[in-house]
Order: C-alpha cells, then structure tokens, then sequence
C-alpha cells in the first residue's frame, strides 16, 4: 500500500513568501525541501529536477508539490523497484529503475529529452551516506549546473565536510546547514544553490549555514514554539 504523509500548509506563517504560496493546500517533503525549492526560485512554474533516492510517490516526497501544484517533472531514480511501482496512478512523471552508482547521467538527460544544462533542482538522498556522496562524485558538474541541491548527509560529518569541500569547487554555495526534522536532534541534510542561477536577495534571506542544528519548522514558520 502507498503510505503517504502529506502535511497542512500555513501559509499565514510562512516565512518565505513566494508567488502561488497561497494556492498550496498540503506539502510533502520530510523537511519541506519542496518549499525551500519554489522559495529560493520565486514559486518558478514548469522546473525540472533530478531526483536520486525519489522513494514513494507522496511519503516524503521531495517533487510531488512541485509537480502537482507548479508543473515540475524531470528524472526520477531508485534502485526499489516496489516503491517505483506505487508511482503509477499517483504521480505523472515517470520514474527510472537504476543504481546511480553506474548511471550514465548524460545518456539518462537525453534519454529524458532534457537538453537544457541549467536545470531547477538536484535533490540527493541515498542510504547510507557515503554512498550519496559517491553518487555526488558522479553528477556531471562540468556540463550541467543546478539551481538548488539538497544533500542528505545523515549526520555524517566527514560526508558533510567532504561534500561541502567538493560542491564549493563548481561554484555552490551553503545555504542551510543541518536541517532536521525532530526538533534539533539528527540533523541529517544540507542545503545548497548556485549563485549564478539563484536572486541574491533571496541567498541572504534563507541563509542559516553555521553548524547551530535548525529545526525546520522553526526555520519556515514564525510564532512556533
């Protein structure tokens, strides 16, 4: 059975207001990653996203808000194909069976007829963490660039520094550092953009990157507990 967490949307307290915000009803992403996404891009409409480690089609799905609500699609990948089955029906972009340990991300895009090179998102997200990094190591950096990127890093410290090191030489920039989703306890993810594809203004409003653990409720809503 497809489990699904979809949560209630405020958008009275929301911080980080962006064009369609009032339209959204229910998000989906554990940390709400989807909101930090249309946020840092404006609400853009009609975005493309490679999703490593997609999972379930709604249950902490990082790209069904942005499919569903503001027209996104894109690749898709995991390596269950269980969870991949539950898609159809449920979701309209179709997924991809694979390990990207051994993807040929340049072949996949094509396959996808997406020839654009800036694309809107990379979310990253793999058990364990290592090996999301070594998914990392093979992205195509020197061909494409993207605007946002979500990296779980698991608590990871040596993943999480070693990332960083590696993103920060192709030009991306920190913007969230140990995102959580309990509270401040396990802080698991990271949050970066490109600054040459994101507005300023909108880097500087989000910015939260010293290693302080930040509970992402407090860091989307005013007036919480």
């Amino acid at each position: 059975m497809t489990q699904t967490l979809n949560k209630p949307f405020d958008p009275v307290n929301f911080k980080y207001a962006f064009p369609g915000v009032e339209l959204i009803r229910d998000n989906y992403a554990q940390a709400n990653q989807d909101l930090f996404v249309l946020s840092m891009l404006d609400g853009r409409r009609n975005g493309t996203w490679l999703e490593i480690g997609c999972g379930w089609p709604l249950h902490i799905s990082n790209t069904a808000l942005l499919e569903f609500d503001f027209d996104w699609g894109g690749v898709s990948i995991d390596t269950y194909q269980g969870v991949l089955n539950e898609w159809a029906g449920t979701r309209n972009n179709p997924t991809t069976h694979a390990n990207a340990l051994s993807v040929d991300f340049l072949k996949l895009f094509e396959d996808h007829n997406i020839i654009k090179t800036d694309i809107d998102y990379l979310s990253l997200d793999c058990d364990p963490a290592s090996q999301t990094y070594d998914i990392l190591l093979r992205i195509p950096f020197d061909h494409y660039r993207f605007a946002v990127i979500t990296f779980e890093h698991d608590h990871d410290h040596q993943v999480q520094q070693e990332a960083q090191t590696y993103m920060s030489q192709y030009g991306y920039k920190l913007v969230v550092r140990n995102i959580s989703d309990q509270g401040i306890a396990n802080p698991y993810e990271d949050w970066y953009v490109h600054p040459d594809l994101v507005d300023p203004a909108k880097i500087a409003q989000h910015l939260a990157d010293d290693d302080i653990p930040k509970d992402y409720i407090k860091y989307f809503y005013q007036n919480t507990p």
